[in-house]
């Protein structure tokens, strides 16, 4: 059976929600800076693209057609809190060998905001 929690306690765990929930619902400023497409092409780039916040991997993703265009989703959603990304283009791979390759990412990496499925 858990000890009750002290009212101390309480009070700083409701706190910390409360801050937390203030924090969800305030705009996101943008601090990524607009990525320069230097070829068309560069936008359809598929690969394995990295989601970074304060030097730390905190998501790893792939796209088969635009890293771009997915980075650009996770930046909309405001689900995953991130200002920079790194995109490694896979251009020859097949999509197992991306699946493989970002399964292989996450399992060594363990970003916070991944799930890694059996």
């Amino acid at each position: 059976m858990r000890k009750p929690l002290s009212a101390e306690k309480t009070q700083r765990l409701r706190l910390r929600a409360e801050l937390h929930h203030k924090n969800k619902r305030k705009k996101r400023k943008s601090t990524i800076k607009p990525l320069e497409i230097q070829n068309i092409s560069d936008n359809f780039v598929k690969g394995i693209y990295f989601l970074i916040k304060n030097d730390s991997i905190v998501y790893v993703g792939q796209s088969k057609d635009s890293c771009i265009s997915r980075i650009s989703d996770h930046y909309r959603d405001m689900k995953k809190d991130f200002d920079s990304f790194r995109i490694m283009p896979l251009l020859g791979d097949s999509d197992s060998q991306i699946n493989f390759k970002e399964r292989n990412y996450i399992k060594s990496i363990k970003p916070i905001y991944n799930i890694i499925h059996n």
